[in-house]
């Protein structure tokens, strides 16, 4: 399985995607630094996705050419 990975992170959010699924996480590292408590999915936190997934996608070119193969061949 080929995973489309794609991180951003501000001092207070780190956002992770697979582009290819939409599946993801969500953390809001100022009140939960051990990223314990996965936000992605929490209507209260669309706003702060959405506006960190627009992030991801202006900077196209930050995507890596070669994708690692992840689970058993």
């Amino acid at each position: 399985v080929a995973l489309s990975l794609r991180t951003i992170r501000t001092k207070r959010h780190k956002l992770t995607v697979d582009m290819q699924s939409g599946a993801g996480e969500l953390y809001d590292l100022q009140s939960d630094p051990n990223e314990l408590t996965n936000l992605f999915d929490d209507p209260l936190s669309c706003p702060i996705r959405e506006e960190l997934m627009r992030g991801i996608n202006s900077r196209p070119d930050d995507m890596m050419p070669n994708q690692i193969q992840v689970g058993m061949a």
